[in-house]
């Protein structure tokens, strides 16, 4: 049975248009007034509504339709893969926090819903303390996991060398000297804390944020936000003090 995945929004874009976003595949597209209403019927699960067979076409190519809840699954556990082979080839282990859903802004391509946003409900101090401490741990087994990777490539690079008895000795202190540079640029910042929400600088969020900077600093992480920028001169210092692990993004 034809099933409409559950992640998918539709936005108001004019009286004519309408954005349908799929936060599963990141599909974005337009749409006209009668097919928003086909769309409509089909999220609320009417399955007989009457869909031109290209419509319905696009549809499926554009992963709004599977044929069951057990397709969905499997599309969201093959996006769940290529986003953990993303994570494992980056050089450094990477976290997202969310200190709150809450946004004063309203923008229309947002796809979460305007009541995450009026709630507004704030990450608590033991919260906060419960998911540093899991990163802790975190980074001690990805710490650990990267070091036997690369003892098990600096073996297999040796046994190559010596297979090849091609390799000069200075040639190979200069490909370890190149190497070891790269690394140590690599490794500047140990990990990464990624501020995500919702708005995570909002006014509430001070203590929320000083305390991840905190931590930051403390274990030479660099620090994303993803920010509308809005409360920016509210959090002037706390940046400013912070400019050298900063990255800003929107």
């Amino acid at each position: 049975m034809i099933f409409f995945t559950k992640y998918s929004s539709l936005y108001k874009l004019s009286s004519e248009m309408t954005l349908l976003f799929n936060t599963l595949t990141g599909a974005k597209d337009i749409i006209d007034e009668p097919t928003r209403a086909i769309i409509e019927r089909l999220m609320q699960g009417d399955m007989d509504v009457e869909c031109p067979a290209d419509l319905r076409e696009q549809l499926q190519k554009r992963g709004y339709l599977f044929e069951s809840e057990e397709k969905e699954c499997e599309q969201l556990a093959q996006m769940h893969e290529i986003t953990k082979k993303i994570n494992e080839q980056s050089t450094i282990p990477n976290y997202i926090i969310c200190p709150t859903m809450g946004c004063n802004l309203r923008c229309i391509y947002c796809f979460e819903s305007n009541d995450l946003h009026e709630e507004c409900a704030v990450m608590s101090m033991e919260q906060l303390e419960g998911i540093l401490s899991m990163i802790d741990e975190s980074y001690r087994k990805a710490e650990e996991q990267a070091a036997e990777k690369a003892e098990a490539e600096k073996q297999l690079e040796e046994k190559q060398r010596r297979e090849d008895g091609n390799c000069e000795a200075e040639n190979c202190e200069a490909e370890k000297c190149e190497s070891e540079s790269c690394e140590n640029q690599r490794r500047h910042f140990k990990g990464g804390l990624m501020l995500f929400g919702g708005e995570p600088l909002l006014p509430i969020n001070r203590k929320i944020i000083e305390r991840i900077y905190e931590f930051a600093k403390e274990r030479n992480f660099q620090v994303d936000i993803i920010t509308n920028g809005t409360n920016i001169t509210a959090y002037a210092g706390i940046l400013k003090e912070n400019a050298d692990r900063n990255h800003a993004g929107r």
